[in-house]
């Protein structure tokens, strides 16, 4: 498929022999750094965004260790939140990027805030959207359920699935994350990424995450200083109920979108992208640049 916009430069980065796949669209003022998302995912996540965004910044994306154009490590520590950082100085090293606005989405988030706190002088602002700070009692209900037990919906989220049935476990996982109606092409996506990687790169992915306890989130929080903004929804469609509590703890503002516009992501990619026609918060380019 052809894409709208095509960027100026394209190459690999490694580190610790993990080779990462970045592009970059070239252009004066501010660059924000698109975070990967979930294995199950790439960069072409931000396809939506990436037209848009490239008009008003210096934009620069990857594919996260675990598919797109990037390694697939087999090792669960390949995957630590600590990697995704070194992965994401590495990118912006060698595109000489001093320092960038940070977005990253979902469960990833924790790489982010830690790129954010851990090397204040490259990260100019944090974009968190839906972040998905800590472990939930259903993400937890749902991995532990043995091989009998009924792998739909929620329960979807569960080792032996992934492995046995990578592809349904893709078309259950994505009428989790995609409910509402009119959502075929988000779905197809989704799987399609997908299908791209497999269940055991995904598993040692999910398992390097590596949650931090809630006191370690609180306390990141804390030691933020650039400027913050935390996005949700306002009808969680999983667990990412730290969103309040980061914001709080951050002294950052919390933009919760209304239940028929969850997940605007990739349902409406200028409000995502920066907030834009929203009584409730101006744009995500003032919150982040003043």
């Amino acid at each position: 498929m052809s894409r709208t916009c095509c960027p100026d430069e394209q190459g690999r980065v490694s580190v610790d022999g993990v080779q990462t796949f970045y592009e970059l669209y070239e252009r004066d003022g501010p660059t924000l750094l698109l975070m990967p998302p979930v294995a199950f995912s790439h960069s072409r996540l931000w396809k939506l965004q990436v037209p848009y965004l490239s008009r008003h910044f210096r934009l620069l994306t990857f594919d996260g260790r675990g598919n797109g154009k990037s390694d697939r490590p087999s090792d669960p520590a390949a995957y630590a939140a600590e990697q995704f950082v070194a992965d994401a100085l590495a990118v912006m090293d060698h595109t000489a990027t001093g320092e960038a606005i940070v977005a990253v989405l979902g469960p990833r988030s924790i790489s982010g805030v830690r790129l954010a706190v851990e090397n204040p002088t490259r990260v100019a602002g944090l974009a968190l959207l839906a972040p998905d700070l800590l472990t939930e009692r259903e993400f937890i209900d749902a991995w532990r359920a043995g091989p009998d037990a009924p792998h739909t919906a929620f329960g979807a989220f569960n080792p032996y699935l992934m492995r046995s049935d990578w592809p349904r476990f893709l078309e259950e996982w994505s009428r989790v994350m995609f409910p509402h109606p009119h959502s075929s092409r988000q779905i197809e996506d989704m799987i399609a990424y997908g299908l791209e990687t497999d269940g055991e790169t995904f598993i040692a992915s999910t398992i390097g995450n590596r949650y931090p306890s809630r006191e370690q989130v609180h306390d990141l929080g804390s030691r933020l200083r650039c400027p913050c903004v935390v996005t949700q929804w306002g009808v969680p469609m999983w667990p990412a109920r730290t969103s309040e509590q980061f914001a709080h703890a951050a002294g950052a503002p919390l933009v919760i979108f209304g239940p028929a516009r969850f997940f605007t992501l990739r349902q409406s990619p200028r409000r995502a992208g920066l907030l834009r026609g929203r009584r409730e918060a101006a744009s995500l380019l003032s919150l982040l640049e003043h």
